[in-house]
């Protein structure tokens, strides 16, 4: 026994002695063996790191049960192998693995934290993590394990938008929004990602087509749920020969989601919204304030009231129409569409908190003052800021008033309701360009006697302004549509003599009779109303008859014909490119041929961001109006240089809206494609548009894969 005792601090003494000996001769590796072997696991393990094994290092602090140093030694190696062998180590060590995921993120490795917190059951911060890293698929479904399905829709939505062939996204994505009776939207990501993928078989597929199958029966499309049964027995020939008795197999029931769409939504506004009350009605329908449950906010819903008839219909192409154009305009200063539903029919827009602009001048009226200085200023300049993003896109808002000008909560001014507006189109029918209120109608829309242009919805800010500086408008009776034909506008200072005559000759230039005489632009009306000095408290409105303020009309010009409005470009390398002397912008001319303007006209219609935009369509002069985007062809552009995930998605998204109108572009290629600042653009196909939808996706992939 003597002996042993004896023994033991002489052996560990000489163990040290070796181990010191290593060190200082620089022979780490062998010192970090000799630790190993002694059984001191994290002195080792320090040792095998500092010579880059990291190998043994990572094994070593698992075996010492230091899942934090295992994770440390793994993350300096960049072995990823590794690195997933320590993440691994926290099944064991729950309790470690949030440390763990602090670590990492520190390490501004965001994928392992995000393993790492799902493993401490921090589905949230996983999430969070995730989508730092790119993930967006397990981002999905961890916002799923946090409850947080609207989310996780968000994400799985971006991930189609990246990978239209992601079938695990389009199917998680479809079961969410089915959840919430929202079978249209699921069927529409079943089908994406169904006519994505190649012809053969491909995992998930059954799992696709059997939930796309219950989708179609739950729309009330029977022969579409047929034929995409038909499809799933090509993948599984021992599915059920008939739609209700696949239903049934799968949900029990042969109504399948029917069964579940009315459970619990009877009070939901297609399936989603749930109705808190109205907020105001018109003509055309109501506007309901709503809880989107998908998403989690409040919404405006605009649901519109369609007859029978043709009238009807005409409501209806103007509701889609407001919707599609709404939509396609992301501005601070204009109200956001989210959808449109065309079955309602209503539109899902921001919710506008802070009431109109009209609830603002009523007040000021029913005050007898005018709004202060430094406020007017503000609304003017916003409001103007909303056109000029309105008039960018090509389009004229046509009924511009107080009603439509909107405030959110936080009292920021939103142009809205463009139910009116459209593409100008010497070809389109009158009947809607009567359609604006008619005291802010300019002449020329009263007169039908020529095109709207920027010109008409600032003859409108006229009118709006007149309004916020004397308490009343310029013409008013019965007899409105022959005053603002006939008659002269009055100065605002007959109307407010307080208000001196510094802004008489600023609003004669906004209320002139000829559109030329106006301010052409947003840019311009800024510039007009510059100089003015708006009073800081306002004035009292006076009382004076609106009829002493009348005077009448002078003559006036016509507006410029067709031929006299566009000048052509000097550049014979541009042949096509001209300025637009109304709306001062440039434009590419193109001539029209026969069977060209229908096809313009289907192009308009889609009206993509990412689509080369079409402006107005002349039968008259013989030519279309197309926008001349700036940027540079993606044939000029080096191929390692082409920014390709930023054009897939927007030109993917871009054949869509023209698939959608049932043509297809037929001309895609590197010479079609614009890349610009910030914006990738699809020029239009007018050659020969001899292809199909699927040349289209097939061009698109030999592009860029």
């Amino acid at each position: 026994m003597s002996s042993n005792a004896t023994d033991a601090p002489t052996l560990d003494s000489a163990v040290d002695a070796a181990i010191d000996q290593a060190l200082t001769d620089g022979r780490i590796e062998d010192a970090a063996a000799l630790l190993e072997r002694a059984g001191r696991l994290e002195e080792a393990a320090a040792r095998y790191a500092e010579v880059w094994r990291f190998e043994q290092a990572v094994a070593l602090a698992r075996a010492a049960s230091l899942p934090l140093r295992a994770l440390g030694y793994a993350l300096d190696s960049q072995d990823e192998a590794l690195v997933q062998r320590a993440v691994s180590g926290f099944d064991d060590w729950p309790a470690a693995a949030a440390q763990g995921a602090e670590l990492a993120r520190d390490r501004h490795r965001p994928g392992v934290a995000a393993r790492l917190f799902e493993r401490a059951c921090e589905f949230t911060r996983a999430a969070e993590c995730f989508e730092q890293a790119g993930e967006l698929g397990a981002a999905g479904r961890s916002l799923e394990q946090a409850g947080e399905p609207q989310k996780a829709g968000r994400c799985y939505e971006r991930c189609l938008r990246g990978d239209p062939k992601d079938s695990d996204a389009a199917l998680a994505l479809a079961r969410i929004l089915c959840r919430f009776g929202r079978f249209e939207p699921a069927a529409r990501a079943l089908q994406g990602v169904v006519a994505a993928r190649e012809p053969a078989a491909w995992p998930g597929q059954a799992d696709c087509l059997s939930l796309l199958v219950a989708c179609l029966d739950a729309m009330a499309a029977p022969e579409a749920a047929a034929e995409a049964l038909t499809s799933l027995r090509r993948v599984d020939a021992s599915a059920p020969t008939r739609v209700s008795d696949l239903l049934a197999q799968v949900y029990g029931s042969p109504s399948g989601l029917r069964a579940r769409a009315t459970e619990g939504r009877e009070e939901l506004l297609g399936g989603r919204y749930h109705v808190r009350g109205e907020l105001g009605e018109g003509a055309s329908g109501r506007v309901l304030l709503a809880d989107d449950i998908f998403h989690a906010r409040r919404v405006a819903v605009k649901v519109l009231r369609v007859d029978g008839g043709l009238g009807g219909r005409d409501a209806l192409a103007r509701f889609l129409r407001e919707a599609r154009i709404a939509a396609s305009i992301d501005d601070t200063h204009v109200v956001r569409v989210y959808e449109a539903d065309a079955s309602g029919p209503f539109l899902v827009m921001e919710y506008m908190a802070g009431g109109t602009l009209e609830a603002r001048l009523v007040e000021a009226e029913a005050q007898g003052r005018t709004l202060p200085g430094r406020e007017l200023r503000s609304i003017l300049t916003a409001l103007l800021a909303g056109l000029e993003a309105v008039h960018r896109r090509g389009i004229v808002h046509r009924d511009l008033k107080p009603q439509n000008v909107f405030f959110d909560a936080a009292g920021e001014l939103k142009l809205g309701d463009f139910g009116v507006a459209h593409l100008a189109d010497r070809g389109a029918t009158a009947t809607g360009a009567m359609l604006g209120t008619l005291a802010y109608m300019a002449p020329e829309q009263v007169a039908l006697s020529a095109d709207p242009t920027a010109a008409t919805d600032l003859y409108a800010f006229g009118v709006m302004l007149f309004r916020m500086l004397t308490g009343s408008l310029p013409f008013g009776g019965s007899e409105i549509a022959l005053a603002q034909l006939d008659l002269e506008a009055p100065s605002p200072s007959t109307r407010c003599p307080a208000l001196g005559t510094a802004f008489d000759a600023c609003l004669a230039r906004f209320l002139a009779k000829d559109p030329g005489a106006r301010p052409q632009s947003a840019e311009d009306a800024r510039a007009l109303l510059a100089p003015l000095a708006f009073p800081v408290d306002g004035v009292p409105f006076s009382q004076v008859e609106v009829s002493d303020g009348r005077a009448p009309r002078k003559d006036s010009n016509r507006p410029l014909p067709p031929d006299e409005r566009y000048q052509r470009a000097p550049d014979v390398r541009a042949p096509d490119r001209a300025l637009d002397r109304v709306l001062r912008r440039s434009v590419t001319l193109l001539a029209l041929r026969p069977g060209l303007a229908e096809r313009l006209q289907a192009f308009a219609r889609a009206d993509s961001p990412f689509l080369q935009a079409v402006y107005s369509l002349d039968r008259d002069a013989g030519h279309a109006v197309l926008e001349a985007p700036k940027g540079e062809p993606l044939a000029n552009i080096p191929t390692p240089q082409w920014p390709t995930q930023q054009v897939r998605e927007a030109l993917s998204m871009a054949l869509e809206r023209i698939h959608a109108e049932g043509i297809a572009h037929g001309a895609l290629d590197a010479h079609h494609v614009l890349v610009g600042a910030g914006r990738c653009l699809l020029l239009l196909g007018v050659d020969e548009g001899e292809g199909t939808p699927e040349q289209d996706r097939r061009a698109l992939a030999e592009l860029l894969d």
